[in-house]
């Protein structure tokens, strides 16, 4: 069924030219390696993708780690106090029936649109919420 493969397999290994001089392309582990550093030097990381703490206020991580927790909470709250709404939205079905007004099923009325009520006024309390930190934010 499986089988495991020793670390010396060629699948760890690169090809080599027939003189020897070199590997004819490099292993996908190099150009990953490689393109992840990349995108660290241009994000401010050094090589192995950390972040130097001394370049950031002493405040930022405390606050920023308290603000996304409460985030996180008032989202799980929500939508967590919603579970029934996602659960007739992913396995409703329809009735057969078509509205006579806009054509669409009665299904839709009953099963999909009370979820995506719910998202919209997520989102937009998360938008709100974010603006007001962000005015906050600058206005000090």
């Amino acid at each position: 069924m499986w089988r495991v493969l020793p670390p010396n397999s060629m699948l760890f290994k690169t090809r080599r030219r027939a003189d020897g001089r070199g590997a004819v392309n490099r292993s996908r582990a190099h150009q990953r390696d490689s393109r992840a550093r990349k995108i660290a030097e241009r994000s401010g990381a050094d090589a192995n993708g950390h972040f130097h703490s001394e370049l950031l206020p002493a405040f930022v991580t405390p606050t920023a780690i308290l603000v996304s927790t409460g985030m996180a909470l008032l989202i799980a709250l929500t939508f967590g106090a919603q579970w029934d709404t996602y659960l007739r939205f992913r396995y409703g079905g329809s009735f057969g029936l078509a509205d006579p007004l806009f054509g669409a099923d009665v299904g839709f009325y009953v099963f999909r649109l009370p979820y995506y009520e719910l998202l919209q006024g997520s989102l937009l309390v998360l938008t709100i919420r974010a603006a007001r930190a962000s005015s906050a934010a600058n206005s000090s």
